[in-house]
């Protein structure tokens, strides 16, 4: 691939964008996937993995009530030229930035229509949020955010999370269903699927505001008379243009098609003319393989047809897939397969172009897929081959996302040194005090000063709320914030049990020493992946005696706990961590990785694969697990040596209350539906309809039954034990409806409810320290544990990623800065069999490391979801969309780059041969 890098000139895009939303900002201002608004919304995502064919069955039924499945294909045989661009609806600059140009090159080249593939609208599909994630950006009067071509569209899992409603209603002009719509069946199945279709968060009613907008500028309206309108059938269809067929497919949340879809792609396939498909979720995506079953994944050893197997099929036609999701831009030439035969059948390429406005996903993440055993030979994600070239490159993207990760983890020590500041302050101040009376006067006195500035703080931030969070105010705000409620939890927890308070310090002080310990010594150790995964395998006999030595120090620690009662209890934890650590050396030393794949059978290949993935995934089970156990026994001698025996009992049975009470509320909510259900059938006529009204009365029962249930626990808790166990039940509960009643509160006052918020949460707290008793004591006592618990797991994970190597390493505070040639290196020596440490500073490799872990080292949540968590709203942006140019002998395919501070970028992806064409008929123009 050519250098195509654009020269720098004046930020046009970025400055257009950013003075748009200066002026007018948009509902999300900058959607943040690690804020609650975000996740709340979402939440379908999860309720759709119980569901029982729930997103299958709504489809039917949008469907049905838009003619059926046949022939759902749109006439555009006048068309010669269309622009495809994927994951869109963010609504803010990441979105904003991409209209510019797009704006222009509809204006240049006269588009039939401008096809949006996958995730129009982003958190979850709402009816509303199109108001700012297309008639603003594609359908203003500005000339830089007005698409003059009509717009359809491919619905993406995103979309489904509201049931399509609003995707269905913007782009084809349907209503909602009716809550009978959701009604489920009478299988096996059914029956615990009824409980996850009651909680299914239902679509809303469009305001005047959106109903405006669409009545005025629908988005299939064409804006311009060198085009017109389209009529879109449904959330799957076909176009045929002039010279191809576009054939579009909805594989919902899951990435598969039903039945009826499957029979109506069958038949559409097989008209004689060359074929383009476009999918929400790519069939071919950071270098595996997705077929996109039929009726969902099959089971091991089943048999079930796939779109793979169909685009390959010579017969059909097709000439390039091209698929979304992935926030980015990958191209695939194909590989010799079964179906292919030698190469000359199926498509000429396969792209994914999911960069049209959402967050980036890395390109860098998969480079050493083809060595990974587990991928290989995966079931779900069977390696294809590495994309012959991404937009960014990945050393673009790994220089970015280090510049992301890496300041963030500096961030997050400096806050915990701050939380731990603020404990050990509370804590010298008690000590220096004097007697137990004074010290427990001002340590309670210095915690209302805490509670008091921290209140003011939020305050302040709620003030300040247009400062984006990467900003020094927001920053500083939370590194404050960091401090005071360290002192705030110190302060309460003197509170509680004032006279051991000392030693319940001192313990979770050692305890998370140890913690980290752990986490080193398993990172150093390279535990739980395959050894030949592994750069640097200690040897047998320093495992053994670095195993040992841990050993002795678990015994050691709970021995100090409590001397006095024998050595069963620290034989079981050193126990744990011998037989644990040791059944893994074991185990990952006879398994296979990159340098005998070529050599194996498929068969002996897949065995080999399906034992690492279970290794690996018992290994990530195993480690916690035991770590869970391991405090668990400490917290038993803690407990012994304190005298406070219940505190054992009542963290254990708190666990089981709280199950108790989220099963004795979810049956509820399921027999009161049910009932109900059929109670209302003589009203309404039949169970669907009863179960569709009376599911939409009990989908708001589910808080409310369960602060219930916990109500009735406190009632009927008599000894310390007993009480002690509500307080998990009562903390989680009562924070999950406070955030749900806060979220609904800013849903109706989006303005307003900020204050509304902070005046309710300062009456219930108030009302809990005058007249709460020992429930509001348990449930204080409860959020302190839970913080404790929570600093000490992130410290620990922190010391197993190997981050305070930054605060002794030469540079490692620095902002990361890597040179080609060092980012080259990196690379080289990652795809070495076995891989090899990298010749580059020590600086580089910690911060190559942290941001993207190479084949067999630790890694964890910030890597894998690194593109949610550290997404800016800030160039570059490395945005784009296709355009496709046709004549009856070929599609030239053009990638359309969008960096905001530099000009757009025209750059050729491919001529695909419409004709009979010979064996190499892609010329990738590259």
């Amino acid at each position: 691939m050519p250098d195509v890098s654009p020269p720098v000139t004046a930020a046009t895009d970025w400055e257009i964008t950013d003075a748009a939303l200066r002026e007018k900002p948009t509902r999300w201002r900058s959607l943040s996937w690690i804020s609650a608004r975000a996740l709340i919304d979402a939440v379908n995502q999860l309720l759709n993995v119980g569901a029982d064919g729930l997103i299958t069955q709504l489809r039917g039924e949008w469907v049905r009530r838009g003619g059926g499945a046949t022939p759902r294909v749109v006439d555009r045989s006048g068309d010669t030229c269309f622009i495809a661009l994927g994951d869109t609806g963010e609504q803010d600059a990441s979105q904003f930035v991409v209209c510019p140009a797009l704006s222009a090159t509809v204006r240049a080249h006269q588009p039939g229509f401008v096809l949006i593939m996958s995730d129009v609208i982003y958190p979850a599909g709402d009816v509303d949020d199109y108001r700012d994630g297309l008639y603003r950006p594609y359908r203003s009067e500005d000339p830089n955010f007005r698409v003059a071509a009509p717009l359809v569209a491919l619905p993406g899992n995103h979309d489904w999370y509201d049931g399509l409603a609003g995707f269905m209603y913007h782009f084809c002009g349907r209503d909602r269903l009716p809550p009978e719509a959701y009604a489920p069946g009478f299988g096996l199945r059914s029956l615990y699927g009824r409980l996850f279709r009651i909680l299914w968060r239902r679509a809303g009613e469009p305001r005047r505001e959106t109903q405006g907008l669409r009545a005025i500028s629908p988005p299939t309206q064409a804006l311009s008379p060198s085009t017109q309108a389209i009529e879109q059938p449904g959330p799957y269809y076909a176009i045929r243009t002039a010279h191809l067929m576009i054939i579009t497919i909805d594989t919902g949340i899951d990435g598969t098609i039903d039945q009826d879809q499957w029979d109506w792609l069958t038949r559409v396939s097989g008209e004689p003319v060359p074929k383009i498909l476009l999918t929400g979720k790519p069939l071919v995506v950071n270098a595996a393989l997705e077929p996109c079953w039929v009726g969902g994944r099959p089971t091991r050893g089943e048999h079930r047809p796939s779109v793979w197997e169909l685009i390959n099929d010579p017969a059909n036609s097709y000439v390039a897939t091209i698929g979304g999701d992935a926030h980015n831009f990958q191209y695939y030439s194909p590989k010799a397969s079964p179906q292919r035969g030698d190469g000359t059948g199926g498509p000429q390429l396969h792209l994914v172009a999911g960069c049209g406005g959402a967050f980036m996903h890395g390109t860098h993440n998969y480079l050493t897929a083809e060595h990974d055993s587990r991928l290989r030979h995966s079931p779900k994600h069977q390696f294809y081959k590495q994309p012959d070239w991404s937009f960014p490159t990945p050393a673009d993207s790994f220089a970015y996302f280090a510049g992301q990760l890496v300041p963030s983890v500096i961030r997050t020590m400096r806050y915990l040194a701050l939380f731990l500041l603020g404990v050990l302050g509370v804590a010298s101040i008690g000590w220096l005090t004097g007697g137990p009376a004074s010290s427990l006067v001002a340590m309670r006195w210095t915690g209302r000063i805490a509670l008091i500035s921290l209140i003011i703080l939020v305050i302040f931030r709620s003030i300040r709320r247009d400062a984006p969070r990467a900003s020094p105010l927001a920053r500083g705000v939370v590194a404050l914030g960091f401090l005071l409620v360290g002192m705030l939890a110190t302060s309460g927890a003197s509170q509680l049990d004032p006279a051991p308070f000392s030693s319940y310090l001192l313990c979770w002080l050692g305890l998370t020493a140890f913690h980290c310990l752990i986490g080193l010594c398993v990172r150093r150790s390279g535990w739980w992946r395959p050894a030949d995964e592994y750069a640097h395998n200690p040897s047998t006999l320093v495992f053994g005696v670095g195993l040992l030595l841990l050993c002795v120090l678990a015994f050691g620690v709970l021995w100090i706990l409590d001397p006095t009662g024998g050595s069963a209890i620290p034989l079981v934890g050193a126990g744990l961590f011998f037989v644990v650590g040791g059944l893994g050396w074991l185990l990952r030393r006879p398994r296979f990785t990159a340098p005998g794949v070529a050599d194996l059978d498929r068969a002996t290949g897949e065995r080999l694969g399906r034992q690492n993935r279970r290794w690996h995934l018992l290994g990530a089970v195993l480690m916690p697990v035991t770590q869970v156990g391991y405090f668990g026994l400490a917290l038993r001698q803690i407990s012994l040596l304190l005298d406070r025996g219940w505190l054992f009992t009542a963290a254990i049975a708190g666990i089981g209350v709280l199950l108790a009470v989220v099963a004795a509320g979810s049956v509820a909510v399921v027999l009161i539906t049910e009932l109900l259900a059929l109670l209302a059938i003589p009203m309404v006529g039949n169970y669907r309809r009863g179960w569709g009204w009376a599911s939409s009365l009990t989908h708001h029962l589910m808080i409310p039954l369960l602060l219930l249930a916990v109500a009735v626990t406190i009632g009927y808790a008599e000894s310390a034990a007993a009480r002690g166990a509500t307080g998990l039940s009562l903390v989680v509960i009562v924070l999950a409806g406070l955030v749900l009643a806060i979220e609904r509160l800013r849903q109706r006052l989006p303005r307003a409810y900020l204050p509304i918020a902070l005046l309710v949460i300062a009456a219930l707290a108030g009302a809990a320290y005058l007249y709460g008793g020992w429930p509001a004591r348990v449930a204080l006592g409860t959020t302190v544990i839970l913080l404790a618990f929570g600093i000490s797991i992130t410290l620990g994970h922190l010391a197993f990623l190997d981050a305070y190597a930054l605060l002794i390493t030469p540079g490692g505070l620095d902002t990361p800065s890597f040179t080609p040639e060092q980012i080259e290196e990196i690379f080289r020596a990652r795809l070495e069999t076995p891989p090899r440490l990298p010749d580059v500073p020590a600086n580089a490799l910690l911060w190559a490391r942290l941001t993207s872990p190479g084949l067999g080292e630790p890694g964890g949540l910030l890597q894998r979801r690194i593109a949610e968590i550290y997404s800016r709203d800030e160039p570059p942006f490395y945005k784009g969309f296709l355009r496709f140019d046709t004549t009856s002998d070929e599609v030239t395919i053009t990638l359309h780059e969008v960096f905001g501070n530099l000009p757009a970028t025209a750059v050729p992806v491919a001529r695909l041969r419409l004709s009979p064409k010979p064996p190499d008929s892609t010329d990738p123009m590259l």
